[in-house]
């Protein structure tokens, strides 16, 4: 519903909070004599030395594996972990993308898909080198099935907005050809017995450059972003080994995590307990893991001195496990407080799984080998050289130089885990500090310590993010204000001809925007949190509603949509919401491999009819408010705009061009960075990143941002000029 008055105070306080999407790797699987001949083809004797046969490949922390990795150590290489280049298929196509084939020609295995004949990557032993061609295509194109790449902002809705292949192109003509030399970064492939094997930390890094999800080792198995549940708040895989585990889960929105180790006291009834650890690796009375010998299990916490049975997001949860070969399997089964229901927690009951391996794993070492040292900072120098969007902001030369520039070099090599890991939190917060740079958690190798993430960030948080905040928080006093609304809300304002739309974030219901249709008959206000593509359209039946009143003596002619206070958030709203705005929404994308940019067009069904082209761009003048502190997609979303019939107004945008992907380095530590598709708008005939903001088109004071009445006169003036 439109407001046209102050509501009452709500309170200030900024809620800044990063989505954690913890995953376990150590790069581990231990050197161990040659195994048969007989084992997938391997010859006893050569550069390649089968570690472990029966390895997995598991998604999300599900019983069994989708398919079996075998782990091969390369000799004089440690305990790097190396796979088939041929896993590639098998791990593309578990991720819906069947079009995927690598076919190994000689000594060069290339990786193609159907979907995008003319991309490809060729893995080449000869030559220790790995070609891209026009790659990032491979994944989209498998993903959208238009053949040009990966479509960030299309939803599979039957509602939203479309890309229209007829329009969609390939804007730019670059190269497309990348080649990456190994031995720059200490990296090799091997050819034997007909078969090409490949570090298995950079097949993971190739392989799935626009993935939004970690793909890590843990020394046995290999998980699909292990640390993520769509079913629960819970962590479905826990970092292990040596008696050991880490666990993570939310409790009161607050995702954190608890470090276990085995203690040698128990009941007779108990077949293990577990205790907390501390920051030094300690065992406290914080809280312990209890299983019995009947296979149920719970945890507790020491409240007063007395153990209670532990809540975790208002539910109480306890558990049954069993045990396999080298993994002890919790199975996790939730209940209502105050239910009564006391049944024991069986496999086909439980919610979720955790997998806990009992084998030989990385975690809580304090130091790592020269081997994994040199083998990750590898990785790193060549993660950031090749797939990191915003490189040219950072540093002209290649990563190895910036390194040494800043004193990281010699840490990010030691064999101490504390220093390696304290100068990676550096680099990713500080140095970079782009916004969407960050450490997820702990390296896998790490003792837990509970406050290490936080204090990372405390630490070394960079003068971008700052500045960012600073800003957020005073444009939301000055909001609050101005039209009397608070932190993170979503509210609709109407005065004179001019109406503004706020919202802080864009909000997209279990990762799909829901739209409209869905929640007709729902005021705006209701949507607040639930979907941003469903509260703009509301709004603007609100203001529908507003001009149709016979007692309305100015209708509504100016449109103001609010983002000086927008963090980002899900970048499949952006096109659906553009829609209702201008008539041909484009989105451009380039690709920093390749350097070619596409564009992509959309036409979207407001009202749910089936038809597309839906707009209010000819009933409505659009503007577009932004401010220094309108970051990510706050900033995307008026690129998208930028050269249209929306006019940009307030000031130049904070920046954030390139959506968030997720690696995990060779010795566990999972992190997110700016990716190698990076957004930009279309000046002239040039195309700009949007990472250092988008200009106004008219620049206007803050003093009358929340001021409709004032902000309407001068919109009103700026159109007549």
């Amino acid at each position: 519903m439109i407001k046209s008055t102050k509501k009452k105070a709500l309170g200030l306080a900024l809620a800044l909070s990063s989505a954690f999407i913890l995953a376990a790797c150590g790069g581990g699987g231990g050197s161990v004599p040659s195994s048969s001949a007989s084992a997938s083809g391997f010859v006893p004797g050569g550069d390649i030395s089968l570690v472990n046969a029966e390895s997995g490949f598991y998604k999300n922390g599900i019983d069994s594996p989708s398919t079996v990795l075998s782990i091969y150590a390369a000799k004089g290489k440690g305990d790097v972990p190396y796979a088939n280049v041929n896993f590639l298929e098998s791990l593309l196509s578990g991720e819906g993308m069947g079009t995927i084939q690598v076919k190994v020609e000689g000594k060069a295995a290339t990786l193609t898909s159907d979907a995008a004949p003319n991309s490809k990557a060729v893995f080449d032993a000869g030559k220790n080198q790995i070609s891209l061609h026009n790659y990032s295509a491979i994944y989209g194109a498998a993903k959208t099935n238009n053949g040009l790449g990966f479509d960030y902002c299309q939803p599979k809705n039957s509602q939203g907005p479309i890309a229209t292949s007829k329009k969609t192109k390939l804007a730019v003509e670059g190269s497309g050809n990348v080649t990456i030399d190994l031995d720059k970064y200490g990296l090799k492939i091997y050819e034997q017995s007909g078969s090409l094997y490949a570090p298995l930390d950079l097949l993971a890094m190739v392989g799935l450059t626009n993935s939004q999800y970690n793909f890590v080792f843990n020394g046995k198995d290999f998980f699909k972003d292990p640390g993520n549940s769509s079913t629960t708040a819970l962590g479905t895989y826990c970092y292990s080994g040596n008696d050991a585990f880490y666990m993570r889960f939310s409790s009161g929105g607050e995702s954190y995590g608890i470090g276990f180790k085995k203690t040698t006291t128990k009941a007779d009834n108990e077949k293990y307990r577990y205790g907390s650890l501390d920051n030094e690796g300690a065992i406290t009375d914080f809280a312990s893991l209890v299983l019995y010998k009947d296979g149920t299990g719970k945890m507790f916490e020491k409240v007063d001195g007395v153990e209670k049975e532990r809540e975790v997001d208002g539910r109480i949860w306890r558990m049954a496990y069993e045990e396999t070969k080298d993994t002890l399997i919790i199975y996790v089964q939730e209940f209502l407080p105050g239910s009564g229901d006391d049944a024991k927690a069986s496999k086909e009951s439980c919610t979720m799984t955790l997998r806990i391996n009992t084998g030989k794993t990385h975690f809580a070492l304090a130091e790592r080998s020269q081997a994994i040292a040199d083998y990750t900072y590898g990785l790193t120098c060549l993660n950031f050289d090749h797939f990191y969007g915003n490189k040219e902001f950072v540093t002209k030369d290649g990563f190895d130089a910036y390194f040494n520039s800043k004193g990281l070099k010699d840490r990010l090599k030691s064999t101490n885990v504390a220093t390696y890991s304290d100068a990676m939190a550096e680099f990713l917060f500080k140095n970079v500090g782009d916004g969407h740079t960050a450490v997820l958690g702990l390296s896998s190798y790490q003792p837990f310590v509970s406050a290490t993430i936080d204090s990372y960030r405390s630490k070394y948080n960079s003068e971008r993010v700052k500045a960012i905040g600073a800003r957020t928080n005073d444009l939301m006093a000055k909001r609050y204000e101005g039209l009397g609304h608070g932190v993170g809300y979503n509210f609709a304002d109407i005065k004179g001809d001019t109406a503004m739309i706020s919202f802080d974030q864009f909000i997209s219901q279990d990762g799909m925007p829901t739209y409209f249709r869905n929640y007709q008959g729902m005021e705006s206000t209701q949507l607040i949190n639930i979907d941003t593509c469903g509260f703009v359209a509301n709004a603007i039946m609100d203001i529908e509603n507003y001009n149709a009143n016979k007692e309305t003596t100015t209708k509504v002619k100016n449109v103001v949509i609010d983002l000086t206070c927008n963090g980002g958030g899900a970048m499949l709203c952006m096109p659906y919401i553009a829609g209702i705005a201008t008539k041909d929404p484009t989105f451009y994308v380039k690709d920093v491999t390749s350097d070619k940019v596409t564009e992509y067009h959309y036409e979207c069904d407001f009202d749910g009819d089936g038809k597309y082209g839906d707009t209010y761009a000819d009933k409505y003048d659009f503007f577009v408010l932004v401010s220094s502190a309108s970051f990510s997609c706050g900033t995307a979303f008026p690129g998208m705009l930028k050269g249209t019939n929306v006019k940009i107004i307030g000031e130049k945008s904070a920046g954030g061009a390139s959506p968030v992907t997720h690696f995990t380095d060779g010795s566990g530590l999972p992190f997110q960075t700016s990716g190698s598709d990076i957004v930009c708008y279309k000046d002239g005939t040039s195309y700009k990143s949007v990472e250092e903001g988008v200009p106004v088109d008219y620049k206007i004071s803050e003093s009358i941002w929340y001021d409709l009445e004032k902000l309407g006169a001068k919109l009103n003036t700026l159109k007549n000029q």
